[in-house]
């Protein structure tokens, strides 16, 4: 088995947890899938080490929401090589792997991508609020509003 499911108490959040992380040596680069009962809300970090400190944050957004799954990949966006946006290793793209498969079983909830930015391509921004491909809802509204 590649993977081990653990159970345990977050400290911060003062909430039981389910871990679902991969196992050291193995070579599927799953990432880890954290959740507390039934998620509302599906937090991602997709490009964790590539997108500096998204997964902390990530981890912090899921800590301030119950019931919600913290995703983080596995593995580097370029692993495999030079040039990987958008290939194998960058997850969001990648529809066979197993990040998209579980943000996709977990449709429509809402989910919250972390990315990293730097200043050459969003210059003089502290975030970036974005619905993707799909036309803004009020919820992306009310976030803009909340920050």
């Amino acid at each position: 088995m590649s993977q081990t499911l653990f159970r345990g108490f977050d400290s911060v959040s003062q909430r039981p947890f389910s871990l679902l992380r991969n196992n050291f040596g193995v070579a599927e680069a799953w990432g880890f899938y954290l959740k507390n009962g039934p998620p509302s809300w599906l937090i991602e970090s997709p490009h964790p080490v590539a997108d500096e400190n998204t997964e902390d944050i990530a981890l912090e957004i899921w800590r301030r929401i119950p019931h919600s799954m913290l995703m983080v990949a596995g593995a580097h966006r370029q692993a495999g090589g030079p040039g990987g946006n958008q290939g194998l290793a960058d997850v969001p793209w990648n529809s066979g792997s197993m990040f998209n498969k579980v943000a996709e079983h977990y449709m429509p909830r809402p989910q919250l991508q972390v990315h990293g930015f730097t200043n050459s391509t969003a210059p003089d921004k502290d975030i970036v609020l974005a619905s993707g491909s799909a036309p803004a809802k009020q919820l992306h509204i009310d976030l803009a509003d909340a920050f």
